[in-house]
């Protein structure tokens, strides 16, 4: 499961299928923010009726933007990563 293996062994997963499955229940819900107009916003469906108190401006910083910066101040350290 894209070498993460021994990595989802320490988190306690024996079985493999059982990992693959916990692995694309997270990859669905980190897509979910993609279709939400309250948080990405990268997607806007004329059906999805959102009020409009609902809806949050974030600051224009986009999503792999954040990521690198995680990478360079946190992850680079980590060599198993």
């Amino acid at each position: 499961c894209f070498g993460l293996t021994d990595y989802f062994r320490q988190l306690g997963f024996a079985d493999t299928e059982q990992a693959a499955q916990f692995f694309a229940w997270l990859l669905c819900w980190h897509d979910t923010g993609k279709f939400a107009r309250s948080f990405q916003q990268l997607y806007l469906h004329p059906q999805l009726k959102v009020p409009e108190g609902a809806r949050k401006n974030y600051e224009k910083i986009s999503h792999s933007t954040l990521g690198y910066w995680l990478w360079h101040h946190y992850l680079s350290e980590y060599e198993e990563l």
